[in-house]
């Protein structure tokens, strides 16, 4: 077993390009912290913020002026009754973020801010760990990959709890590696568990890293104290666990599908194609390049090298140190098995994310990271390490340039007020994790998140001749044959409202159906079939 490398032998070019790279890692993570606008799950953390309830069953025009003007509800009871509404994650980066938007306020930029030094923190912490685990010069290739790595700057700047995972989780692996090496001090064993405990009070599906990292402790290094190290945490998250179960209570006995999805019906398949998305976010780092007719060879291609690549550093590190080598794996398949079995048992297939499990890119880039012994080996590792730079590069470049401007509701929202005029109306479906997918529209138009008919129909009272913009739940013109079946069918029966056209604003998730409001107006008056559907043959078919 090698020992680690004490800090004071690093060489001075060393501690040059390690500087760089946390430049590199800082530029990425705070340039244009202001653009895009909120996307729908940060717009979460600033309802959040102004302890808003859940629901938004009413009318009210939202969007960034508007969080900015408004009073907030100044108590904690009052914004952890809001995080009970509308999180399904437990409540430490949240109850942080507040204290820091007391003093940065609720723009893109402060918000984000916060993130982004959690981020480049914990690519400083990979660094020392890659620095005491990997073998020669390794570490700066380490150390590059998460500085660069453009879906650890997308986590590493969102306003959500995930920029939080990626500090806590370096730092519980270099006081891991100190408690199996037996070199750990007291206060190491207390900051490790705490660090656990911060990971649990983070997100919920850190708990698969805590259990792989106690795991690793027993199998790997032989170590008993694992045991009171997973006591002291889960005594330590007793009452985050008390939350969760008091949530998961009142969820069950709504029947509402949160966080157990009742009744879905995911297979080994589905899960299979899921947990694909991991390598290909490890890769090209976006989700938005799905549309892209090249995008599945790039993904088989360099899914192929990376797998070579992470055989390659697993062996060589295998000869360096078997019980790095043997716990780095089991940091990356326990969690992942965990997920398997928890979805097989809960369901939780539909709901899970790979930047829940953001974690496992960590033990996963230390083991792209280093290189063979055999010059052969070394040219093939090359040759994987370009496919494998080409994909990043062109995750680097859709993030930089396209991807998230897909998700920028502002544009959207922008585009449907040139088209309903000043005084048109938009209704938007809640979306599948819950959050309203159009909270960006302007004054004075009015907006309405997922409202029930009876307001609907008041609202439409003495608009006569406006435009209602209507965002559905998973509709794309593109594959349509008939008219989709929408939530206000019932108010095209009722002669309140006629299908003027369909269209498909800058984003990719959502098309807008829009209506005109024709109050009083019977169906058969406006040329509409018997179902209150226009004529295919009319003036007005979309």
């Amino acid at each position: 077993m090698s020992h680690p490398r004490p800090l004071r032998n690093m060489s001075r070019p060393e501690w040059l390009i390690l500087l760089v790279l946390l430049l590199l890692a800082a530029l990425g993570r705070m340039a244009a912290l202001d653009h895009p606008a909120y996307w729908e799950d940060e717009m979460g953390t600033v309802m959040n913020l102004l302890a808003l309830p859940g629901g938004d069953h009413e009318f009210r025009p939202v969007d960034h002026r508007w969080f900015e003007s408004q009073p907030r509800r100044d108590t904690w009871a009052a914004y952890h009754q809001a995080l009970f509404e509308n999180e399904d994650s437990p409540y430490l980066y949240f109850d942080l973020i507040r204290l820091w938007s007391h003093c940065f306020g609720l723009s893109e930029p402060a918000l984000r801010s916060l993130s982004a030094l959690f981020s480049l923190a914990g690519v400083a912490l990979l660094a020392l760990l890659a620095w005491r685990l990997l073998p020669g010069r390794a570490w700066l290739v380490a150390t590059a990959l998460a500085a660069v790595h453009p879906y650890l700057l997308e986590l590493g700047r969102d306003a959500r709890p995930y920029a939080l995972t990626l500090l806590l989780a370096p730092l519980s692996l270099v006081l891991l590696w100190r408690i199996g090496r037996g070199e750990a001090h007291r206060w190491h064993h207390a900051t490790y568990v705490v660090a656990l405990a911060a990971l649990l009070y983070t997100h919920y599906f850190n708990a698969f890293f805590v259990g792989a990292q106690l795991a690793t402790l027993l199998l790997a290094w032989k170590r008993s104290a694992a045991w009171g190290h997973g006591l002291a945490a889960a005594l330590l998250f007793t009452p985050g666990l008390w939350v969760f179960y008091t949530k998961l209570t009142l969820i069950r006995g709504a029947e509402r599908r949160i966080w157990i999805q009742a009744g879905a019906d995911s297979s080994l398949g589905d899960w299979f194609q899921y947990a694909l998305t991991v390598p290909k976010k490890m890769l090209v780092g976006s989700t938005f390049l799905s549309s892209h007719p090249l995008l599945p060879v790039l993904v088989v291609i360099a899914g192929a090298a990376a797998l070579l690549l992470v055989v390659l550093g697993s062996r060589r590190l295998y000869h360096h140190s078997p019980r790095t080598a043997l716990s780095l794996g089991l940091l990356v398949a326990l969690p992942v098995t965990a997920v398997f079995v928890s979805d097989q048992v809960l369901d939780l297939y539909s709901i899970a994310s790979p930047r829940y499990l953001i974690y496992v890119f960590i033990p996963l880039i230390l083991l792209m990271a280093i290189p063979a012994e055999k010059r052969a080996t070394r040219r093939l590792q090359a040759g994987l390490a370009v496919v494998v730079g080409l994909g990043l590069m062109v995750g680097l470049v859709y993030y930089f340039r396209s991807p998230r401007l897909l998700m920028d509701w502002r544009v959207q929202a922008e585009a449907i007020a040139a088209a309903v005029g000043p005084e048109g109306l938009v209704v938007a479906d809640k979306a599948h994790s819950g959050g309203c997918l159009a909270w960006y529209f302007p004054e004075p138009r009015r907006l309405a998140c997922n409202p029930d008919l009876s307001t609907i129909r008041r609202e439409l009272a003495g608009r006569t001749g406006r435009l209602l913009a209507y965002l559905p739940l998973k509709f794309r013109p593109d594959s349509l044959t008939e008219l989709p079946t929408t939530r206000l069918d019932p108010l095209v029966r009722e002669g309140l409202l006629r299908i003027e056209r369909v269209t498909s604003p800058p984003n990719r998730y959502r098309s807008i159906i829009y209506f005109r409001i024709q109050n009083g107006v019977r169906p058969g008056a406006w040329g509409g079939n018997e179902k209150g559907h226009p004529r295919r043959d009319g003036p007005n078919v979309w």
